[in-house]
C-alpha cells in the first residue's frame, strides 16, 4: 500500500455522511436489452460496417478479441437476434457509407427516446421490489445518461409509468461518463441526509441508463474502435432512504450505508478522456495514456481519503473493491495502483465479460455482484466503489455492510 501527504486536497474533497441520518441502499434493479451478441459477432459486425480503413482490418479484430468482453446487450438488435450467428436483425448500420450514410445524432437520439424509458422501468421495477419501497414514498428522482438527451425524458416517463408524485423533485445527470453512477449515490446520500427530519423524509430513486451501442463508431482512429470493442447497453437503478426506514425489506436483507465520498481531477490529465457530440453520434476521446495516468496517480488520492475514513492502518485486502472496468488495461493498472491482490477486481472483470462496458450503469451491477444486499453469507467488509470519467476524473464512494 502507498499514499502521500501532500494529498490534503483529496481528503479535503471527501464528503462524509452525518451518522445520525444514514443514507442506505435499500435495493438495486437491473435490466439489458433483450438481444444480445457475443463478441465474435460484434467484431464480424465491424469489420463489415466500422470500417473507415479496411486496412485496419486486423487492429480492430484484436482489439475485440482483447476487450475482456464476451457478449453484451444492444439495442441496436432485433429481439430475435441469435446469440450466436449472423446479426441479420441489426438494421442500424450497413456496409458502405456511400450505399447508406451513416446514422444522424437525431436518428440516434430517436431511437434512444424509444428504448431507454422501456429498460429504465425494467430496472426501477425491480429496485422497487427488492427494497419493498412503494412508488408513492419517492420523493426524489435522479437520472442519469451521457448516451442520450430528451425532455420530456425518462423521468417523466419513470413518474408517469409508476405514478410518482406530482410533485416529486427530479435532477439530471447527463454527460459525466463512466462515474455518473457514483455521482448519483452520492447526490442521493447528501438529499436524505440534507431531509433526514420531519414529516417528508426523502426517498431517493436514481437510475442509470446508457444506450452506448447507438454511438457505434464508422472511423479510422483507433481510440473509437476500442470503444465499440468495450461499450454495451444496459440500466441499473438504486433507491437510497434514511438510515431508520426499513420499506419492506425482509428481516436480515443487508441495507449498506453511504458513509463517504471523495471526488479527483488528476492533474495534466484533461485530453486524456472525454466526449464531443458529432453528427453521427457522441464520438469518445479515450487517449492511450489513461492506463498509466491511473497507475501513478491513483494511489496518492485513494490511500489518504481511506486511512481519513477507516484507519492508518487500514490494507487493500480489508476492503471489497467495486471497481468501475474502463476496460482490461484500466482494470489493471488500479490492481497495480493500490497494490490489490489478483481477485479483488474479479466482480469488475466478470461484469465487463458478460455485459461491457454499460459507463453510469456498471458500477451498480457489479455493486449487485459483491452482495452487499444479501444474506450472511454475502460480503461484510466495506466496500470502495471506483470509476473514472472526462476531465480525467475520478469518483469513489465508501459503502459500510
Amino acid at each position: 500500500m502507498s499514499g502521500s501527504n501532500g494529498s490534503a486536497a483529496a481528503v479535503a474533497a471527501s464528503t462524509a455522511i452525518e451518522r445520525d441520518v444514514a443514507p442506505r441502499i435499500v435495493g438495486i434493479g437491473l435490466a439489458t436489452p433483450l438481444a444480445q451478441a457475443h463478441q465474435q459477432q460484434s467484431a464480424r459486425l465491424a469489420t463489415e460496417v466500422t470500417l473507415a480503413d479496411p486496412a485496419q482490418r486486423a487492429l480492430v479484430q484484436g482489439l475485440y478479441a482483447r476487450a475482456g468482453v464476451e457478449r453484451r446487450g444492444s439495442v441496436i438488435l432485433g429481439s430475435t437476434t441469435p446469440a450466436e450467428g449472423p446479426l441479420d436483425q441489426q438494421t442500424f448500420a450497413s456496409e458502405g457509407e456511400a450505399e447508406q450514410p451513416w446514422p444522424t445524432t437525431g436518428e440516434r437520439m430517436a431511437l434512444f427516446s424509444q428504448h431507454a424509458g422501456p429498460l429504465s422501468v425494467r430496472a426501477a421495477h425491480d429496485a422497487f421490489a427488492q427494497s419493498g419501497t412503494r412508488p408513492d414514498e419517492i420523493t426524489h428522482l435522479i437520472t442519469v445518461s451521457c448516451t442520450g438527451m430528451a425532455a420530456p425524458g425518462v423521468d417523466v416517463e419513470l413518474m408517469q409509468h409508476f405514478g410518482l408524485s406530482s410533485g416529486t423533485q427530479r435532477l439530471n445527470l447527463g454527460f459525466m461518463g463512466c462515474h455518473g453512477g457514483i455521482v448519483a449515490l452520492r447526490t442521493a446520500a447528501a438529499l436524505v441526509r440534507g431531509q433526514g427530519s420531519g414529516a417528508e423524509r426523502a426517498c431517493v430513486l436514481a437510475v442509470c441508463t446508457e444506450l452506448c451501442t447507438l454511438h457505434l463508431q464508422r472511423t479510422s482512429r483507433a481510440d473509437q474502435h476500442v470503444a465499440n470493442a468495450l461499450f454495451g447497453d444496459g440500466a441499473a437503478a438504486v433507491i437510497v432512504r434514511g438510515g431508520d426506514e426499513d420499506g419492506g425489506m425482509s428481516a436480515g436483507a443487508r441495507r449498506p450505508t453511504i458513509r463517504a465520498s471523495s471526488s479527483m481531477l488528476f492533474a495534466e490529465s484533461t485530453g486524456a478522456m472525454g466526449w464531443s457530440i458529432g453528427d453521427h453520434g457522441f464520438e469518445m476521446v479515450l487517449d492511450r495514456s489513461v492506463p498509466g495516468l491511473l497507475e501513478s496517480k491513483l494511489s496518492d488520492w485513494i490511500w489518504p481519503w481511506l486511512r481519513a475514513e477507516l484507519g492508518a492502518d487500514v490494507r487493500a485486502g480489508d476492503v471489497c473493491w467495486a471497481v468501475h472496468p474502463g476496460g482490461p488495461r484500466v482494470l489493471d493498472a488500479v490492481e497495480r495502483a493500490l497494490g490489490l491482490g489478483a481477485s479483488a477486481l474479479a466482480a469488475s472483470r466478470d461484469v465487463l465479460r458478460e455485459h461491457g462496458n454499460m459507463s453510469s450503469a456498471t458500477v451498480l451491477f457489479i455493486l449487485s455482484r459483491a452482495g452487499l444486499l444479501g444474506g450472511s453469507a454475502h460480503e461484510t467488509r466495506p466496500t470502495v466503489l471506483l470509476g473514472f470519467g472526462p476531465g480525467l476524473t475520478g469518483e469513489a464512494a465508501l459503502l459500510e455492510a
